[in-house]
């Protein structure tokens, strides 16, 4: 086992760290807007996805059963 030594940290060290990390609130508003946009495009193409392999999959399932007999 290494001797490593432990550092405590203040709180008064944590709270500058924070500060540098902490965006306008401006920012996150419209990081939240993009975010939602992102979803909601994610949301669209998945409900499309889903139609698109709904029309396809019963022609392909009787394709295959028509090849087997």
């Amino acid at each position: 086992m290494s001797n490593q030594k432990i550092q405590t940290v203040s709180a008064q060290s944590l709270t500058g760290i924070a500060q540098r990390f902490t965006l306008p609130w401006s920012l996150y508003v419209k990081l939240l807007a993009v975010q939602n946009r992102i979803v909601t495009f994610l949301d669209n193409l998945q409900v499309e996805t889903r139609k698109e392999l709904d029309a396809l999959i019963p022609g392909n399932l009787d394709k295959t059963f028509k090849e087997e007999l």
